[in-house]
């Protein structure tokens, strides 16, 4: 941390018995404005990182305002060993990307503000200093933010991540009593983990993996690393999963214009925010799914359905995706990833899991309700295991005893074999199932299972299967429904993991090298479904 310490009187830089514990004492005497000295501090074996700063009532105005007026400017991190939250005894104006968080040792909000003139007085703050009651005095800085250094102010938005404070001082014991010193102790602790740094290095170009043509190879070149613009983020990938809606690229099924970088499953680390960004912070651990970003404009982005944006994007696809080093996101479409999830493991939530879990909940189905899942695969090995956590029956429908197995690990109670039993036949033995969740691409095995709903049942559609035909009658007698989901967007994916984090749902994956070769054998084991049951592509930290 660089501190520069500017105040209307000069202060001395004291030693302090507690310096060892990350205290430094600064003493105020009489004395011109001007910058003190700029030191840089370090706070060896604390984890909570402290300034002390002392002063002598005789040698300040008390009456008028608070100690001496300082305005204290942070550059660069400052982060403790552990987590906390910060403890800020004071007003604030920041255009730091660090969240700036009041705890219980401050019962007010009014404390954080933008660009304050005055401090209220409150109740007090209780066991703030060596558990002595401070209380806050009633003026504080009233000379105002641009007293000091007009020249800080003229654009605040060239200093980067500068924090600015403004101080006042917090008084031990009662000012009405000139023997005693004021004293403040500022706790220099960020809500930022230790990790996470402010800046990161970011290279000017980078290895990414581009279609060049339908059905042209893959291709691993050296790009310029894109600076992210307002409304986007920066981050360095470090997995991204292989689905099968990548081969709309890579064989050309959709006239998509040509380079572009595919993949949609995305977890990288923040290296780079936009201008003006308020959500993602430098070092957050964040993905990317289908859902690359909507315009809030068209009527279905003003009813809330982002994912069926008129004007939307789709990550890979229409804009480049996470088959590179280095990916640039929409803000709005950026998913925020839950600490300690494995980033293979993650990276496929974010289409395979977020399809599965949020059409599954838009369904009407209750706990207790029979849910089928046919095709255990990289979409139904997921759907199982959802169904499973959210309280229905399930029932998982496959050709062979192959996966029987591993189909009741994941959560199904039944197991029903196409091969050797009728699946609709068997469904109705059960009651009927409520939904049946078609995760293979297989048209003939899914047209006859609508007469293994139950009345009002649903069958959902998430398999690109194309034209499937269905037995009208059966469906008039059973009111039944066919329903089809897209994914979801980012507050879907968020929740789809924080549900799969708590509930214990896990995407099998197999790993590979971010290669030309190990990308194409993640693209071809996936499309001969030979992988188990996800390919990720796991590239260095």
């Amino acid at each position: 941390m660089v501190l520069q310490l500017m105040s209307s009187r000069s202060c001395n830089w004291i030693p302090d018995s507690r310096s060892s514990t990350g205290t430094l004492l600064i003493r105020a005497a009489s004395g011109g404005s001007h910058v003190l000295q700029t030191s840089t501090l370090g706070f060896p074996g604390s984890s909570e990182p402290s300034l002390f700063f002392k002063c002598s009532p005789k040698t300040c105005n008390t009456r008028r305002y608070v100690g001496n007026n300082f305005l204290l400017i942070l550059i660069g991190p400052l982060i403790s060993s552990k987590p906390t939250s910060t403890i800020w005894p004071f007003c604030i104006t920041s255009n730091s990307p660090w969240s700036l968080i009041s705890n219980t040792t401050f019962r007010s909000s009014r404390y954080l503000r933008r660009t304050p003139r005055r401090l209220r007085r409150t109740s007090g703050v209780d066991q703030f200093h060596d558990g002595l009651p401070q209380h806050l005095l009633r003026n504080g800085a009233g000379t105002g933010f641009r007293g000091h250094n007009p020249e800080l102010n003229s654009n605040p938005r060239s200093r980067g991540n500068d924090l600015r404070l403004w101080l006042t001082w917090i008084y031990q014991g009662s000012v009405a009593e000139p023997h005693l010193q004021a004293c403040l102790n500022l706790r220099a602790v960020t809500s930022i983990p230790s990790e996470y740094p402010m800046t990161m290095s970011i290279p000017k170009t980078a290895k990414a993996c581009v279609i060049e043509a339908a059905k042209a190879p893959f291709k691993i070149v050296e790009r310029e690393v894109e600076q992210p613009k307002q409304g986007e983020i920066l981050i360095k990938t470090l997995a991204c999963g292989v689905c099968h809606s990548d081969s709309i690229v890579k064989e050309g099924y959709w006239p998509v214009p040509c380079p572009v970088i595919p993949g949609h499953e995305i977890i990288g680390r923040v290296v780079a925010v936009g201008p003006e960004e308020k959500r993602w912070k430098v070092g957050q651990i964040v993905g990317g799914g289908w859902h690359g970003g909507q315009c809030f404009a068209c009527d279905n982005c003003r009813v809330g359905s982002f994912t069926t944006c008129e004007n939307g994007t789709v990550n890979g696809i229409f804009k480049d995706g996470g088959y590179a080093e280095y990916c640039c996101l929409r803000s709005e479409a950026v998913v925020a990833i839950p600490d300690g999830m494995s980033y293979t493991e993650a990276a496929p939530l974010l289409c395979a899991g977020v399809t599965t879990y949020n059409s599954l909940r838009n369904t009407g189905a209750k706990a207790g309700d029979l849910v089928a899942v046919q095709g255990i695969g990289g979409l139904g090995h997921l759907g199982v295991q959802f169904a499973n956590k959210m309280g229905f029956r399930v029932a998982a429908l496959s050709a062979g005893s192959a996966k029987e197995q591993l189909a009741k690990e994941l959560g199904a109670h039944y197991y029903i074999d196409g091969s050797k039993v009728d699946q609709v036949e068997e469904l109705q033995k059960l009651g009927g199932a409520k939904v049946i969740m078609c995760t293979a691409p297989h048209p003939e095995s899914i047209s006859p299972l609508v007469g293994g709903l139950c009345t009002d049942g649903t069958i959902l559609i998430l398999a690109a299967t194309g034209n499937i035909t269905f037995d009208t009658t059966a469906m008039i007698q059973k009111r039944a429904k066919i329903m089809a989901w897209p994914s979801g967007h980012a507050k879907d994916s968020e929740e789809t993991c924080e549900f799969a984090k708590i509930a214990g749902v896990k995407t099998k994956v197999e790993e590979f090298p971010f290669t030309v070769e190990g990308i194409e054998e993640a693209y071809t084991r996936m499309m001969e479904n030979k992988v188990r049951f996800r390919s990720v592509i796991k590239f260095d930290e």
